[in-house]
C-alpha cells in the first residue's frame, strides 16, 4: 500500500472514530482490525468470522459514511477474516469463516476463569445469576440452582450480624429496599468476607418479599461476563439485554473482576446508565474502593462516584462475637460462652476464619467424644491462632495497661511494688506467647530487665495460673486466669 492510501486508510480511521465514538471505534476498529485501500476497494479485515460478521451486519452503514466523506464517492468494501498461519511464524492469512475473537472480546473460556483468589471468596462466586420471578435458576423461597442441579439458599439480612464495621453498608442497604434509586448507585467494598456477598443475597431475597415484587437480578461479575460473550457469539444480544435491563433492581457482586475485560465493561456501563436513567436501583460490590478501580475506566468510576460508596470493615469484637454465637446455631452445636468469647477474641481477620474454627473444633468433639470447652478449643485452635495476627511488644503493654488501669508506659519503668511487677510480668508472659521476640528482646523493652528475669516471669505466672491466684490492681481483685482472658480479648481486638 502506497504512501497516498495509506494517508486515506488514517483519514477513513479518524472519519469512523468521529462516526462511532472513540470507545465504539477502539472496541471494533482497534488494531486488530485492519483497513487497506487499493483505490477503488477498501478491505476490511477481521480478526475472526464473528467479528467479520458483526462488522458487516452493523458498520457497513458507517464504512460507506466515512468512505464519502474522504473520497467523496462511494467505494466496495470487502470483509475478510484472519487467522495465524500454518507455518505459526505469526503471520496470517485470510479465511473467511476463522472464529478467533482473542484480544478484542473475552472467550467463554477465559471469561469463565475465576481470578486468583476466587476459591477463598466463598459461595456468592458460584452461585447462578439470579431474576426475581422470572422462574429462571430461582425458587421464591430465596434458593438459587448451582451447576450440578442442587439448590442453595441466599442469605438473608435477618442473619446479618451489624456491627461498627458495617453499621453504613446494612443502613444504605435499607434505604434503598424502602426507597429504591435514592442511594444510586449504592457500592459496598471492603476485604474479603466481611459480608458484602451477604448483604446483596439479603437484598435480593427482600426485594422478593416487599411488595409490590418487582423484578431483581443478582449476578457476579464472571457470571455477567461469560453471558455477555454466549450472547455476542450466539446472536443472543437482544436477550442479554432485556434480561439486565428490563429488571427494577440490579445486584453485582465482585465487581473487580471486569478489569481487563474491556467489551464487557463497555456493556455493563450501558446498562448502569439504562438502568439509572429510568430510576432502577444498581447496587455494586468490590474488594476495593472506587478511586482504586481505575482500571475500568474513568467512565465507570465516575458513576460509582456519583452515588453512595460504604465500606465495611473487619469485624470488631462484638460482631465477631455474634457471628461465632449465630454460626453455632446455624450450625446446631453447644459452644459455651467462654469458648465462644476465646474464638471471637483470637481469630480476627474475618467470618469465614471463625467459621473454620468452629467446624474443626464441632469435629474434633464428635471424633473424641468429648464436649467443646475452653481447653479443647485451645488446643485444636492453636495453629489457627497463631497465624491469625501479628501482636507487637507494644500491643502487649497497650492492652495490659488499658484493662489494669495502668498509665501508658508505666511496665517500662524501674519500679518494683507489686501494683506494677505483676502486670509487668503478665506482659512478660503474654509476649513469649504471641510474639517470637527474644528473650532479651522482651525483658530490654520491659524496664531493661535481663533475660534470666523473663524467664522467671514466664515461670510465675504459669504458677498462678495453675493455683488460682488473684491480683490486686486499681483496688481491685480479679484471677489471674480472668485478667488474661479480659487482656487477650482486648489485645485481640485491636
Amino acid at each position: 500500500m502506497g504512501n497516498c492510501d495509506t494517508e486515506i486508510v488514517a483519514a477513513l480511521r479518524a472519519a469512523l472514530a468521529d462516526l462511532l465514538g472513540p470507545q465504539r471505534f477502539g472496541l471494533w476498529f482497534g488494531p486488530s482490525t485492519r483497513l487497506e485501500f487499493d483505490g477503488e476497494t477498501l478491505h476490511v479485515t477481521a480478526p475472526g468470522g464473528f467479528f467479520l460478521n458483526w462488522l458487516r451486519t452493523n458498520f457497513t452503514v458507517a464504512i460507506q459514511s466515512a468512505c464519502q466523506q474522504v473520497l467523496g464517492r462511494n467505494v466496495a468494501v470487502d470483509f475478510q477474516a484472519h487467522v495465524p498461519s500454518a507455518e505459526g511464524n505469526g503471520k496470517t492469512s485470510a479465511h473467511p469463516s476463522a472464529p478467533s475473537l482473542r484480544g478484542q472480546i473475552e472467550t467463554p473460556q477465559a471469561a469463565a476463569k475465576p481470578p486468583e483468589s476466587q476459591a477463598a471468596w466463598g459461595s456468592g462466586a458460584a452461585l447462578s445469576a439470579c431474576v426475581g420471578q422470572s422462574g429462571e435458576g430461582c425458587c421464591r423461597s430465596g434458593s438459587v440452582a448451582n451447576s450440578n442441579g442442587t439448590r442453595r439458599r441466599f442469605a438473608s439480612l435477618a442473619t446479618f450480624v451489624v456491627g461498627q464495621s458495617n453499621r453504613l453498608a446494612l443502613a444504605s442497604v435499607e434505604v434503598v429496599l424502602k426507597r429504591r434509586g435514592q442511594l444510586n448507585p449504592l457500592t459496598i467494598y471492603g476485604p474479603t468476607s466481611v459480608g458484602k456477598t451477604h448483604l446483596l443475597e439479603g437484598m435480593w431475597c427482600a426485594a422478593q418479599k416487599s411488595p409490590p415484587i418487582q423484578p431483581a437480578v443478582y449476578v457476579t461479575a464472571e457470571q455477567f461476563t461469560t453471558q455477555y460473550v454466549a450472547a455476542l457469539r450466539g446472536n443472543g444480544l437482544p436477550n442479554f439485554r432485556r434480561k439486565y435491563r428490563g429488571v427494577a433492581m440490579l445486584l453485582v457482586d465482585d465487581l473487580q473482576f471486569f478489569i481487563g475485560k474491556r467489551a464487557t465493561i463497555l456493556e455493563l456501563l450501558h446498562t448502569t446508565d439504562a438502568l439509572l436513567r429510568d430510576g432502577k436501583q444498581v447496587v455494586f460490590a468490590a474488594d476495593r474502593p472506587p478511586e482504586e478501580l481505575a482500571a475500568l475506566g474513568p467512565e465507570m468510576v465516575t458513576r460509582l462516584q456519583s452515588g453512595m460508596v460504604c465500606r465495611i470493615e473487619p469485624p470488631e469484637y462484638s460482631t465477631r462475637l455474634g457471628i461465632v454465637a449465630q454460626l453455632a446455631q446455624q450450625m446446631g452445636i453447644s459452644v459455651p460462652a467462654e469458648v465462644q468469647q476465646f474464638i471471637a477474641s483470637r481469630l480476627t481477620r474475618h467470618a469465614r476464619e471463625l467459621s473454620g474454627a468452629l467446624c474443626r473444633l464441632h469435629a474434633t468433639s464428635q471424633a473424641q467424644g468429648e464436649p467443646i470447652t475452653l481447653s479443647l478449643a485451645e488446643q485444636v485452635l492453636a495453629d489457627m491462632i497463631r497465624t491469625s495476627k501479628l501482636v507487637r511488644l507494644k500491643d502487649i503493654e497497650t492492652a495490659v495497661c488499658q484493662e489494669l488501669g495502668l498509665e501508658a508506659q508505666s511496665l517500662q519503668s524501674p519500679e518494683k511494688n507489686q501494683q506494677i511487677s505483676h502486670p509487668r510480668m503478665l506482659a512478660m508472659w503474654l509476649a513469649r506467647k504471641y510474639t517470637r521476640a527474644a528473650l532479651s528482646e522482651i525483658g530490654a523493652y520491659f524496664g531493661r530487665r535481663s533475660h534470666a528475669t523473663v524467664v522467671s516471669a514466664q515461670k510465675r505466672v504459669e504458677s498462678w495460673l495453675n493455683s488460682g491466684h488473684t491480683l490486686r490492681v486499681a483496688g481491685q481483685v480479679c484471677s489471674v486466669a480472668d485478667a488474661v482472658r479480659r487482656i487477650e480479648r482486648r489485645l485481640e481486638a485491636g
